[in-house]
């Protein structure tokens, strides 16, 4: 298991990372009140219109009212196409009365946990 995170107080973002023997698991939470808030399973594919590259289906269970899927799919579907892995994003990241500032925040920090996860898998997935 791996353990990435980035910010302070209720912008810090936690990531978890199980690789598994077949795929790879990721509990990504943070803010005021971590949760289950979407559930993301990106598979990786050869793309419809050139089989050489990759692309990736995913399909997303969203708890009603939540909005986690905007930060959790796109690492599912990241990490799928570049490890060529099935990859499960469960997140939930709550910050009361969230302004545009803090989603921005928010969304950096994921985005640094993303790069640092990548740059650790690279080492253990190729």
């Amino acid at each position: 298991m791996y353990l990435f995170s980035s910010g302070l107080g209720k912008h810090q973002v936690t990531a978890k990372v199980h690789v598994l023997d077949s795929g790879i698991n990721i509990t990504l939470y943070g803010g005021d009140k971590t949760h289950v808030g979407s559930v993301v399973v990106a598979i990786p594919r050869p793309s419809l219109q050139d089989q050489s590259v990759t692309s990736v289906t995913s399909s997303v269970i969203n708890l009603v009212g939540h909005k986690d899927e905007d930060v959790a799919r796109p690492l599912a579907e990241k990490l799928a196409r570049t490890f060529g892995q099935v990859t499960v994003v469960t997140a939930g990241i709550h910050v009361e009365k969230a302004t545009s500032e803090d989603i921005t925040v928010i969304v950096q920090n994921v985005d640094e946990v993303m790069d640092a996860m990548i740059l650790k898998l690279e080492t253990v997935l190729r």
